[in-house]
Order: C-alpha cells, then sequence, then structure tokens
C-alpha cells in the first residue's frame, strides 16, 4: 500500500504505480484506489515469493494541480530552453524475505 499526502487523480494512479519482478516483468495484480484517492492498494494474483522487486512510478503521474515529477514547478516560459519535461520512470526496489 502507498498513503499519499494528498488525492491523486485516479485513472493515472492506476496505469502509473506499477510492480516488477527481478527480472523485469509485470507482476499481475488488482490495483484498488482507496481513502478519496489518497492510497494506491496492489494484491498479488498470487502469494509473493521470497526475492527481488522493483516499485514503477511514472513520472507523468500529477497532482490535481498539474504538477508531476517529470516537470519542474516554477518554470519562467520567457527563459525556457525548450520543453522541460522528462519523460521517464521512478524505481524503488524492495525485497521479500
Amino acid at each position: 500500500m502507498i498513503t499519499l499526502d494528498e488525492p491523486l487523480d485516479h485513472a493515472m494512479l492506476e496505469w502509473a504505480i506499477s510492480i516488477q519482478n527481478s527480472s523485469g516483468s509485470p507482476c499481475k495484480g488488482i490495483v484498488e484506489i482507496g481513502d478519496q484517492e489518497t492510497t494506491w492498494n496492489w494484491t498479488p494474483d498470487s502469494k509473493w515469493e521470497k526475492g527481488s522487486y522493483v516499485l514503477i512510478i511514472d513520472t507523468t503521474l500529477e497532482d490535481r494541480a498539474g504538477n508531476s515529477i517529470g516537470q519542474p514547478f516554477e518554470v519562467l516560459l520567457s527563459e525556457s530552453k525548450g520543453d522541460p519535461t522528462v519523460s521517464g520512470l521512478t524505481r524503488k526496489a524492495f525485497e521479500i524475505p
């Protein structure tokens, strides 16, 4: 379960966060968004196996004001040198003992 400080867009939460196993394959499971869009809960289709996993968050995930990890919050457009958007993924490894 991931608990958020503020509500995020429901539809984006459903696809922008995922879990992969140590070989890089996506883990299958059910995503539930709850507590007025402040929790992301993932239940695997099968029992967790011991090993390494990675939580992956797409940097296009936005708060309700349109702020994202992949784009600076305060950019003066007159001083901008191209597209400030950085697309990609943020990863957090974890272990199941």
